[in-house]
């Protein structure tokens, strides 16, 4: 078998050189359009020297600027890190609070980007995000994000209520209420913070009193019905007739309780159509 050896021709030599070039410069063009990408979207985590992680700023306007889904961060996993105490990392506040920084070795503490002291207030009463950064001399980094909300928020869900209409329908909600500004931590709050709690309180313990008055007046109103029913002595009927009728004009009626009463109404109607005739003494 004869072996052919093919030597390529200076021009082919120039071709493929040429083809070669071409791809490298297209390979580099690809990788600085990777890396500038990169750097103008920056990925959510960058971590420290310190393995402590850290939410970039893109995503940290992501997460926490609406404050109707608050998403807290996760705190720091190093056990070396300054501690932030008072205030719970992604909690919300409604009152003023008093924020202190544990630590011997503390470089900086800012609130807001701005230079504070060991210990700080967060106010409440009001729409806000506290940014918390506390580095200490070894770099080790806390962060803490919190949030703050006007008090009179809590009382959204009984807003619509008045006292004149509010129903036994509308009870949990307004304990709900109650209970959760009863719960507030109010070992800082300021004058206004306390006159705005209780403010709610007090329009909440009004719409209850008046579901109970008419949860009560309904069970009177029964039980005077049964003993008038039982002992057959129809005095008094047209009085409690009157108290019926004078509730179920009443708009503080769920349904059901409009329906025992009109069910009374009628006991006593009956009862006064069929009382006796009165004996007379000729």
């Amino acid at each position: 078998m004869t072996k052919h050896n093919k030597t390529l021709s200076k021009k082919q030599k120039i071709i493929i050189y040429g083809l070669s070039a071409t791809g490298a410069v297209i390979s580099a063009v690809i990788l600085v359009t990777i890396f500038v990408h990169i750097l103008k979207n920056p990925p959510d985590v960058i971590f420290s020297s310190n393995n402590a992680a850290f939410t970039s700023s893109s995503s940290y306007e992501e997460s926490h600027l609406s404050t109707d889904s608050e998403k807290p961060i996760v705190d720091n996993v190093n056990p070396d890190a300054p501690k932030i105490n008072g205030v719970t990392n992604g909690a919300v506040y409604y009152t003023t609070q008093y924020a202190t920084v544990n630590g011997n070795n503390i470089k900086s503490i800012s609130v807001n980007g701005e230079k504070s002291n060991k210990g700080f207030y967060i106010d409440g009463n009001q729409t806000n995000i506290y940014a918390i950064e506390v580095i200490d001399l070894d770099e080790n980094i806390t962060t803490f994000v919190v949030y703050t909300k006007p008090i009179s928020t809590l009382s959204e869900p009984i807003n619509h209520l008045n006292e004149n209409t509010v129903t036994a329908h509308d009870y949990d909600t307004i304990n709900n209420v109650k209970e959760s500004v009863i719960k507030l931590s109010t070992k800082y709050s300021s004058q206004g913070e306390a006159a705005a709690i209780n403010d709610i309180l007090v329009t909440c313990e009004k719409y209850l009193s008046k579901i109970d008055y008419v949860a009560k007046k309904i069970a009177e109103l029964e039980k005077s019905v049964a003993e008038h029913q039982l002992s057959n002595d129809h005095t008094g009927v047209s009085q409690i007739l009157n108290d019926i009728n004078l509730l179920l004009r009443s708009e503080n009626l769920t349904l059901k309780q409009r329906t025992t009463l009109d069910n009374l109404e009628y006991i006593c109607q009956s009862m006064i159509s069929n009382s006796p005739e009165p004996d007379y003494i000729y």
